[in-house]
């Protein structure tokens, strides 16, 4: 994929603020998903699956909408990233996939792709198209303390959560540019700015990065665990 390729995560103030404060992304767990169709088989996956199991056994799956789907109320934020930047902001995770998600007919198609444990998860139904979801999931839960290695947390304590806080290497290196939504009112601006120096949010160059009034969008950012 092209690592320049531009990526959006789609938020509400009081996650932008805090993701500043903790450095961490917010890895969503895949099994509190709404749609069922989330990691299940399609209908000729599953009627394959079910012949090579008889025959083993005889023979031995952007716009303004964008805004308004993601985020109920005028003072959304976009945070734009890139490819590469993302990889580099999650580079010390030690297990991770990131791809975009193919959308297919789980009626007629197949899963089709890298076979691994979380191949089946970037799939979705053809319904979903318009989101152009670019998905990071991370297999197994890790947490690590400021300063220690990552670590697997307890399967225990894994099932008490909705999902997990991430750290990242760097949120200057993480983000790209911060956009409103277009129908924010202009004092939302002045908000997001000072929310901006207040966690020293700086460009390439060092300086104090602007909120920018959104136009277009490209793709979706998503953030999973299994």
């Amino acid at each position: 994929m092209n690592q320049q390729k531009k990526l959006w995560r789609y938020i509400v103030l009081s996650k932008f603020i805090d993701l500043l404060n903790r450095k961490e992304l917010f890895f969503t767990r895949l099994d509190n998903f709404e749609d069922p169709f989330e990691g299940a088989s399609t209908a000729k996956d599953y009627l394959d699956r079910e012949q090579y199991l008889k025959s083993q056994l005889y023979a031995e799956n952007n716009s303004e909408a964008m805004w308004k789907l993601y985020l109920q109320s005028r003072e959304g934020i976009a945070i734009q990233t890139t490819v590469s930047r993302l990889e580099k902001a999650l580079e010390d995770v030690p297990i991770k996939y990131m791809s975009e998600v193919k959308y297919i007919d789980y009626q007629n198609d197949h899963f089709e792709g890298e076979d691994n444990e979380a191949s089946v998860y970037f799939f979705k139904r053809n319904h979903f198209e318009h989101e152009k979801e670019y998905r990071v999931i991370i297999p197994r839960v890790f947490s690590k303390d400021v300063g220690q290695q990552y670590k697997l947390v307890d399967e225990d304590e894994q099932n008490k959560h909705f999902g997990i806080h991430i750290p990242v290497t760097d949120l200057s290196t993480l983000i790209d540019n911060v956009y409103i939504s277009p129908t924010a009112p202009e004092w939302f601006a002045d908000v997001v700015t000072a929310v901006m120096e207040k966690f020293n949010l700086t460009d390439k160059k060092g300086a104090i990065q602007k909120p920018i009034k959104s136009n277009t969008f490209l793709l979706k950012l998503a953030i999973h665990m299994l």
